[in-house]
């Protein structure tokens, strides 16, 4: 049982731009709060005559939506038809604050509110506003020369460029119909020449990077419109890689995004690239993972508690150096977070791009309890990495500098020192890298369970270390109560464990035999807490890999230690047949059992726990459920039709062997 690895989209990271979640939790009340007066008094501010007017209310709009209801109710309300044309006003200061305003809806608003957007027509002025700025404007200063001469700014104009392309990507990460305006627009053709770095700046570089790594995945068209631009991706990629400058936030964000933006120009097939650009593409992968992002929160933690603040006697250097620190996380964690799902979707690269069920209509039965339609290896169906980038994975693996030890390392939970924490103003903030380090951890679990299968034992340094970090996976994840109260960290989590279950499963089964029976029974016990119906199918075939591991081969006689592991997890199956009232999850179960018990020298056991007379007692209500629920079933109809036509076939087969 189980299913071939999915090609993952792409995700976007909102710490830099805003984090919905943060404004989601944090928005106490309804925007039925806000009085009907103080909205039209925005509206009568946007289409006023006077600058100073529309100005403020675009400003008043940025700060209005305090939650995604608010934003939503905003937009219903008309509000973006009032505010996109003053993208294209003709004072400087309008068009800023407007830009502003409507990048701050599409983010605290979330993908429901950037549909929204888009069915009011906002592209029409945003684009228009794009294709204006790129004829006109050449930026003089990079942000890194005005960083070094305090007296002069970075030009207001870029980072009004900047937030329009935020907004543009907003859009098009929620809206296949906004991707499909760029591509009618050949929006790429307008923003390409923007990704030189030295011209424009790092900010309008990254803020380009991320809308063209969107607008180019899974896209030909915009495949076919970047490729005149290759040379440029290829000297992003190349940036200095040795020295301090290697590890800075920005570098590493934009080296992360052109080593995602040159996956899409190949098909994500980059054994086709030479080996020197795959080595680039792995080492930009490696440089990003590498930052301990714990470390320098710790540092600006005691930066804000005034504990490391020699030397910045003025308030006004105290607050701007907590910001640069912020900023460098954000820009840290933007870079990890691309470099993980880039992994990711390195590792099924020409695999299927959709969840491909193994348990399909043309499926193998079961033969004597045996499930036939297994692969033989876990890694049969799904593509190897490239060589030249695992070479570079492994590297200096000894100094713990492999690539796996680092994803392994953003699975960790934030210490709770850096969670229960009273950081007066920066309250909001720090809580948005809290949230930020939740999303990290996910997309560091869905990385690790792609990567674990196409890794050798070797990679996790021997079979001990794989089994250690399978048990210390499974403490992390149900001694703490997280696989029940976080569903998306736990579907990630719970799918990584599956994949190092099986990796044990094939390498080195007896590993689980040295399971004590409080280990199996937190097991089992996840089966039953976890409320997500996904993460509970999970767990059994999680328990089906153990509980065959366990049972090993018919000329082993079974240890009483052996039989007592079979014995919970049968126990434990057979009360999800008898009690869960999905029937996909119940043929998960009996899946499990033919596996578990298709071999006689099991048979003791299964009578210990009346594994027949529970078999028989199930024949007619899942026959009888079946029939009713037939037509529902979906994707799920295979395995149950199956399940249930070998129900009655494994209980005759084990009748007659008694």
């Amino acid at each position: 049982m189980g299913k071939a690895v999915k090609k993952r989209s792409h995700i976007r990271h909102d710490g830099i731009t805003g984090n919905p979640e943060l404004y989601e939790e944090t928005s106490d009340e309804s925007f039925s709060a806000v009085q009907d007066s103080v909205i039209q008094s925005i509206f009568d501010q946007l289409q006023s005559p006077k600058t100073e007017d529309r100005d403020c209310g675009a400003n008043a709009l940025a700060t209005l939506p305090q939650g995604k209801n608010d934003a939503l109710m905003l937009i219903k309300s008309g509000i973006v038809k009032a505010c996109a044309p003053l993208l294209l006003d003709k004072n400087a200061a309008v068009r800023h604050s407007a830009t502003g305003a409507l990048r701050n809806l599409s983010t605290v608003g979330g993908e429901d509110a950037c549909k929204l957007m888009v069915g009011e027509d906002v592209l029409t002025p945003l684009l228009a506003f794009l294709k204006k700025f790129s004829k006109v404007w050449t930026h003089a200063k990079t942000e890194h020369s005005a960083a070094e001469n305090k007296s002069e700014k970075v030009d207001s104009s870029n980072e009004q460029f900047v937030e329009a392309v935020t907004l543009l990507w907003n859009l098009c990460e929620s809206s296949t119909l906004a991707v499909s305006i760029c591509d009618q627009e050949d929006v790429i053709d307008v923003l390409k020449c923007f990704l030189d770095v030295e011209k424009y700046g790092k900010s309008s570089v990254i803020a380009v990077g991320n809308l063209l790594l969107t607008l180019s995945e899974d896209n030909e068209h915009a495949v076919e419109k970047l490729k005149s631009v290759d040379t440029g991706i290829m000297n992003i990629l190349s940036m200095n890689i040795s020295g301090e400058a290697s590890l800075n936030p920005r570098d590493l964000l934009i080296r992360i995004l052109a080593a995602g933006i040159t996956h899409n120009l190949c098909n994500g097939d980059l054994s086709l690239l030479p080996d020197n650009v795959q080595a680039l593409v792995g080492e930009s992968i490696k440089l990003a993972l590498h930052e301990n992002v714990f470390d320098s929160m710790s540092v600006l933690l005691n930066l804000i508690e005034g504990n490391s603040l020699e030397g910045m006697e003025e308030e006004a250097d105290r607050d701007k150096h907590i910001d640069s620190v912020f900023e460098s996380i954000d820009f840290h964690l933007s870079a990890q977070s691309s470099a993980l799902i880039l992994l990711a979707n390195l590792c099924c690269s020409n695999g299927s791009e959709d969840w491909e069920d193994v348990t399909s209509e043309d499926e193998s039965e079961v033969v004597n309890g045996k499930d036939e339609s297994m692969p033989k290896t876990i890694a049969e169906d799904i593509c190897a990495l490239p060589g030249a980038i695992l070479g570079v994975f492994r590297q200096d693996s000894s100094s713990g500098s492999h690539v796996l030890q680092l994803v392994l390392n953003k699975t960790i939970p934030i210490p709770e020192n850096l969670i229960r924490t009273n950081n007066g103003k920066y309250a909001k903030r720090w809580k948005s890298l809290v949230l930020r380090i939740k999303s990290l951890r996910c997309d560091a679990f869905f990385c690790l369970g792609n990567l674990v299968p196409l890794l050798s034992v070797q990679d996790f340094g021997g079979v001990d270390n794989l089994f250690q970090a399978w048990c210390d996976l499974n403490q992390m994840l149900f001694q703490t109560n997280e696989a029940s109260t976080q569903s998306d960290l736990a579907e990630a989590a719970v799918n990584t464990v599956r994949s190092i279950t099986e990796k044990l499963k094939e390498v080195s089964p007896k590993s689980f035999e040295k399971l004590s029976e409080q280990d199996v029974r937190i097991l089992c016990t996840a089966v039953f807490s976890c409320p997500d119906p996904s993460i509970v199918a999970c767990m059994v075939r999680i328990l089906s890999c153990v509980g065959v591991s366990v049972a090993g081969s018919p000329n082993e006689p079974l240890t009483e230690n052996r039989g007592n592991i079979i014995k919970m997890i049968g126990s434990c199956l057979l009360q999800v047949i008898t009690t869960d009232g999905q029937l996909w999850i119940v043929a998960e179960a009996l899946d499990a059992i033919y596996d578990i018990f298709a071999e006689d020298h099991v048979d003791t056991v299964g009578n210990e726990i009346a594994l027949l007379q529970v078999l028989k007692s199930v024949v007619e209500p899942l026959k009888q459920k079946v029939h009713k629920e037939k037509k529902n079933l979906g994707e799920h109809a295979a395995i149950v039709m199956t399940a249930k036509l070998n129900l009655n076939r494994f209980i005759k087969y084990k009748i007659a062997k008694k």
